[in-house]
């Protein structure tokens, strides 16, 4: 053991190399992959909004119908019923997605084949964010299918 190193373990203070290791350690642990754990679709759902910090998230059917929700889906009721909803509709009827701001906040429609996701969010999120939200709700919904669904 050097002269230096002795020094620091009397003085009881860390040498370089440890401080390096500590560091090293401390991000590690804190770069951890953290599995979100649910036993629903619900707390899937809300797990997913938590984790994109998202205001709330909706998921229903092409005919309104909400099959999830962070919330009470009403504002997909809104969307779904609204003029601007139509409109997009009739007139960009392949618009995967759209965004509608105003009041501080951002309300993405992602709209697939079969399902509309709304989202509200405080900022911006990109598509590709918004497309592993959708995988992950999929992926919730394989994991727990609804109770109806379970009996037939």
């Amino acid at each position: 053991m050097s002269f230096r190193k002795k020094l620091y373990h009397v003085t009881g203070k860390k040498t370089p190399e440890e401080i390096i290791k500590d560091r090293v350690r401390i991000i590690k642990e804190l770069l951890k992959e953290k599995k979100l754990e649910a036993t629903n679709n619900e707390e899937n759902t809300q797990k997913i909004r938590e984790e994109f910090y998202l205001d709330h998230l909706t998921v229903a059917d092409k005919k309104g119908n909400v099959i999830t929700t962070s919330g009470n889906g009403g504002a997909l009721q809104e969307i779904m019923k609204s003029d601007l909803h139509r409109y997009m509709q009739e007139n960009f009827p392949k618009a995967e997605i759209y965004t509608v701001r105003g009041n501080g906040k951002n309300r993405v429609v992602y709209n697939t084949e079969n399902k509309i996701y709304l989202m509200e969010t405080p900022g911006s999120i990109s598509l590709p964010e918004i497309r592993r939200i959708a995988d992950q709700i999929e992926e919730g919904e394989d994991q727990f299918p609804k109770e109806s669904e379970e009996d037939a």
